[in-house]
């Protein structure tokens, strides 16, 4: 589990793993897609058993789509404690320059 500091760097971090998060999810269901084209494309030298395949693969895609909105979603809240770490940052560096 990663730790982040209620710093710059910290918020950095947050919204970086926000990023990444939808990202890969995105990059996993194109690459999905992918697969897919190649095994219908590969149909008839892929065996008997590619319907079963391309079935395999599409109910993983079909997964990846029904995660991306909770995806989304916990990335959001990722946000959202970034900005909280944000606005402690900035008061914490507003009072010090206002008790100097």
């Amino acid at each position: 589990m990663s730790v982040y500091a209620v710093n710059d760097e910290g918020v950095t971090a947050l919204n970086n793993t926000a990023n990444s998060l939808v990202e890969e999810s995105g990059k996993l269901a194109k690459e999905c897609d992918v697969a897919i084209s190649v095994a219908e494309e590969k149909r008839e030298t892929l065996g008997p058993h590619v319907g079963s395949l391309i079935e395999a693969l599409e109910a993983i895609k079909d997964e990846i789509d029904n995660d991306s909105e909770a995806i989304k979603e916990v990335a959001s809240k990722i946000k959202d404690v970034a900005d909280e770490y944000q606005e402690i940052i900035d008061e914490d560096n507003f009072a010090g320059v206002a008790g100097n």
